[in-house]
């Protein structure tokens, strides 16, 4: 501190001044991060849903393209793409490449499948399937119409 006649200059802020800063803002974080908890879960589940009806997209599209059966594998909390082998009828094995490999959902994410298997056909159809994620009091609902093979996600 400066003393100039009879005023006192500080430059600095008192250690209770400091103090008081940390538990004003302590008390707003404890606030707000409850908040972004549950914004980043409902993140994590839309991202899940997105990833999963972009991945049936392009299960049909390949389908069409190699003109095979094509399926996908939903086991649990992972899922995979699997090819009809060449001269094989009904024997399947993984696709190389990034879309073989096993794609895992969040283990808070709850999965819910009718079938474990969903068929993409040459012809553009998709055998009829509902895959439900949850968490909390979020879900989305995979629908495939079979004849059509149109994929929606539907937000409930």
């Amino acid at each position: 501190m400066l003393l100039i006649g009879r005023k006192v200059l500080s430059k600095g802020f008192t250690f209770l001044e400091l103090l008081i800063v940390i538990i004003i803002l302590g008390v707003i974080m404890g606030f707000s991060i409850p908040r972004f908890q549950g914004a980043f879960n409902n993140l994590q589940l839309k991202m899940a849903a997105h990833d999963l009806s972009q991945f049936f997209r392009y299960a049909q599209g390949e389908a069409a393209r190699d003109e095979r059966i094509h399926k996908i594998v939903v086991d649990n909390h992972s899922y995979w793409l699997m090819v009809e082998k060449e001269d094989e009828d009904n024997e399947f094995e993984r696709t190389s490449g990034r879309w073989g490999k096993t794609n895992i959902i969040n283990k808070n994410i709850e999965v819910a499948a009718e079938n474990d298997e969903i068929f993409f056909y040459p012809e553009g159809w998709i055998d009829r399937v509902e895959i439900g994620l949850k968490r909390g009091d979020a879900s989305y609902t995979l629908t495939t119409k079979e004849r059509q093979g149109y994929v929606e996600l539907l937000a409930r």
